[in-house]
């Protein structure tokens, strides 16, 4: 094998290495914050520890979520496209656009009560934070 060939089947081999290293670090580093233990009925509202929702196929899961005020929100989305968890007041929580597989938190409210909200691109996605 001369030198040339030998230097790409070494490139190749790194690039290949660097790929396993990259995805096997990138699947490590998402957290998905659930303290539920069992299954929810869809629809139904939760009132346990739970401080997480998943969006997976256009739809907040659980829709329903009752929290503590000022408890820690962790959201993750499961879809291919963008979505986001906004509250339909402006300015009281809003994560941003969250991509595939990615989570990002946010805190609820201090005040007690039913907070609508909503995914910005797709406004027909709705949910209600219930904050105690």
């Amino acid at each position: 094998m001369n030198e040339k060939n030998l230097g790409l089947v070494v490139l190749i081999v790194i690039g290949i290495g660097g790929f396993f290293v990259y995805t096997n670090m990138k699947n490590k580093s998402t957290i998905n914050i659930n303290s539920t233990t069992g299954a929810t009925p869809t629809g139904a509202a939760t009132k346990t520890q739970s401080t997480s929702i998943e969006i997976k196929n256009f739809k907040h899961s659980p829709n329903r979520l009752t929290i503590k005020a000022g408890a820690t929100v962790s959201v993750t989305n499961r879809d291919i496209v963008g979505h986001t968890v906004t509250s339909d007041t402006a300015g009281i929580f809003d994560t941003g656009l969250i991509g595939k597989d990615e989570t990002k938190t946010f805190l609820a409210p201090e005040t007690p009560g039913e907070y609508k909200y909503h995914c910005t691109p797709h406004p027909n996605m709705t949910g209600v934070l219930v904050v105690e």
